[in-house]
């Protein structure tokens, strides 16, 4: 949110923002391991998209980051 209105201020038009849960980080486990979980996920992914337009778009609870999609809108253009 603060990141959206830091944008508008800029003279960005926001077109969407919402929160993500691409991957989870694991730590001390084997590149094989990871691998293998990284795939479930993918899995999943593909799976939700069926279902849902943004499969990867999740609540602020469980979210890692954030995607914000804009474009800059310069003075001399219009919107």
């Amino acid at each position: 949110e603060d990141y959206t209105a830091l944008l508008k201020e800029s003279d960005f038009k926001i077109i969407d923002s919402f929160h993500v849960n691409l991957y989870p980080v694991f730590n001390n486990i084997s590149q094989e391991r990871e691998l293998t979980i990284a795939r479930l996920y993918w899995l999943i992914s593909r799976i939700r998209g069926f279902f849902v337009r943004k499969p990867m778009k999740t609540s602020k609870i469980f979210a890692i980051s954030h995607l914000i999609v804009a474009q800059k809108i310069f003075k001399d253009e219009k919107a």
